[in-house]
């Protein structure tokens, strides 16, 4: 998809990709704001870490240098904290080609089966009772995940018609 940005000499290229789950790598970022992160955040972190690594793979591959917006989709059932996910982000972009960049969290609602009165259902935590019946045998089916919706880069071979 293409579209300029405002003020911006290039145009846009966005780029979609899913986060793929991965071992964290030790980043000089994670090192200095170690001291900043309380335990429940840890989890956030590498998983920061691990969306710039997607984005640096993808722009080695597309050529791009410079990362606009960051766009994640992020299931309410997921057990990630936005909060802190906007912090370690924030911590781990510096000195790379996403530094700057605007993280939007797109959430995504928590559904599930009910094994009781067969249906899917709306659940706000895993293991809540079905709204409709008040069973507790309700399977989560949505909402558990965190993918990379997209990326709005700066593509500096083209340049933006006026």
């Amino acid at each position: 998809m293409f579209g300029g940005l405002p003020g911006g000499p290039h145009e846009s290229r966005r780029y979609t990709a899913h986060l793929l789950p991965g071992s964290p790598e030790q980043c000089t970022s994670f090192i200095l704001c170690m001291a900043a992160v309380s335990t429940t955040t840890m989890h956030e972190m590498s998983l920061a870490e691990g969306v710039v690594r997607i984005i640096e793979e993808a722009a080695a591959r597309e050529g791009f240098s410079r990362v606009r917006v960051v766009r994640l989709e992020v299931g309410q059932l997921a057990g990630v904290e936005p909060a802190a996910l906007l912090f370690c982000f924030d911590a781990v972009v510096r000195d790379t080609l996403a530094e700057g960049a605007q993280l939007e969290i797109v959430p995504l609602a928590g559904a599930g089966w009910c094994h009781d009165c067969a249906r899917e259902v709306a659940i706000a935590a895993n293991y809540d009772a079905c709204p409709a019946c008040c069973g507790y045998r309700v399977q989560a089916t949505g909402g558990l995940e965190m993918r990379l919706l997209d990326l709005e880069v700066d593509d500096p071979g083209v340049e933006r018609k006026q």
